[in-house]
């Protein structure tokens, strides 16, 4: 398992290079996903919105595992990620909400 030690809470950009190669690999994992829940995709709506699971899943790994301190382990931290992101969305198509990640508005700065 590859660690990395946390890094500037402000460098989003660093995250996701540092991150990169676990994208496929979630990619995939979303649109097996996506594949059993149309519908979440139907309510998500956007020109790409696997694409926006895929950058939520990123961003709530950063704002959640990585700023907080010590060693980050991708995998397992992606993984939690991945499950939160997708729980949260199967609650707001529950709920009737339309946006996917409702703290897109605090989204790290990317550079």
């Amino acid at each position: 398992m590859r660690q990395l030690h946390q890094g500037n809470p402000d460098d989003y950009s660093s995250f996701r290079s540092a991150v990169s190669a676990y994208e496929e690999p979630i990619r995939r994992r979303i649109e097996k996903w996506t594949a059993e829940h149309p519908e979440i995709l139907a309510q998500i709506g956007g020109p790409q919105p696997a694409a926006e699971v895929l950058e939520e899943v990123f961003v709530h790994a950063f704002e959640n595992h990585y700023v907080r301190g010590g060693d980050f382990n991708p995998e397992s931290s992606l993984d939690r990620s991945f499950d939160s992101v997708t729980q949260a969305l199967v609650h707001r198509v529950g709920t009737g909400k339309r946006e996917v990640g409702s703290a897109r508005t605090d989204t790290p700065q990317r550079s």
